[in-house]
């Protein structure tokens, strides 16, 4: 999976407290001849760990995370297809980070989520 985030990650920044990425997942991933073989489509997993990775590609400290809070898919990604993710980030006073995201494709929401993150243990 580390491989397929690497790869497709485009461009990762940071607004304000608003995370924005955008991936392109190549076809030529070996993930997707499993995933469907003759119908590929990007993993719902791999769309979430994509909002995890993004953030840690803008962040110096680390995050692990704690809680998926929900997950829903609306529509499925393709390979190749630009998957645009923008989420609002909320810090708590307890160190933990709580990220809202939306996932677009060509502009259509096919997805959102809410994921809790909390610093790493250094240990």
């Amino acid at each position: 999976m580390q491989q397929a985030l690497r790869e497709g990650l485009e461009r990762a920044w940071l607004e304000k407290d608003c995370l924005r990425a955008r991936f392109r997942f190549p076809s030529t991933l070996p993930l997707f001849a499993g995933h469907f073989p003759d119908r590929p489509m990007v993993p719902g997993v791999l769309e979430l760990a994509a909002v995890r990775y993004a953030l840690g590609q803008v962040r110096e400290d680390a995050l692990q995370l704690e809680e998926v809070v929900d997950a829903r898919f609306s529509q499925p990604v393709v390979p190749e297809t630009l998957l645009e993710i923008e989420a609002s980030l909320v810090h708590k006073d307890d160190g933990r980070l709580r990220v809202r995201a939306r996932l677009r494709c060509e502009g259509v929401e096919v997805g959102r989520t809410t994921l809790v993150m909390r610093p790493e243990d250094p240990s």
